[in-house]
């Protein structure tokens, strides 16, 4: 069952004046959910354009990095401490 969930308190003014990306954003919601779903973070991955380099050929970048892993624990634990830590505030 899916839930569609329409968030109109903020957009992309927002993410592009903290310079943050969309992508980013639904990256980490989606890892989110699966670990609140699931227990564990899935090893996703993307595809990532080189054909503006010389020979350039479709490439793939994973999201599961050991900042992901930090955030959902962080997130997900309720600290506030290590949560503000990860994203770099005092």
């Amino acid at each position: 069952r899916c839930k569609i969930v329409r968030y109109t308190s903020y957009g992309n003014g927002f993410l592009r004046n903290n310079k943050l990306y969309t992508d980013t954003i639904v990256q980490l919601a989606l890892q989110l959910a699966f670990l609140k779903t699931h227990g564990s973070f899935a090893p996703i991955y993307e595809t990532a354009s080189t054909r503006k380099f010389f020979h350039g050929r479709t490439e793939t970048v994973r999201g599961c990095t050991v900042e992901m892993v930090a955030f959902g624990k962080a997130v997900l634990g309720s600290s506030k401490v290590a949560l503000f830590g990860i994203l770099g505030f005092r």
